[in-house]
């Protein structure tokens, strides 16, 4: 795992988190991705177009990042998540 890869992720939906299965981009530094460190960090990313506009967040074009359709990396959303939760890399 590296930071910018990736990643398909399961939701939770808890309070104001994302639900179901959604790409995930893995933005801690890579010298924790490779300490012993359980957890990373990653931004949320979804296909509401719309949250392109606000501060921070990047638009990405379909296949862009391996995407499916076109999506926007939410910054507003990071989340600190077990390793063991990130399955396929996009």
């Amino acid at each position: 795992m590296h930071q910018g890869e990736v990643y398909w992720l399961r939701f939770t939906g808890e309070g104001s988190e994302p639900r179901g299965r959604r790409p995930a981009v893995v933005v801690q530094h890579d010298r924790f991705n490779r300490s012993a460190i359980r957890t990373t960090v990653v931004a949320a990313v979804t296909s509401n177009l719309r949250l392109a506009a606000m501060p921070g967040n990047v638009r990405l074009r379909r296949g862009e990042a391996n995407v499916p359709r076109p999506s926007v990396v939410n910054v507003s959303q990071l989340l600190t998540i077990d390793r063991g939760r990130l399955t396929e890399c996009l």
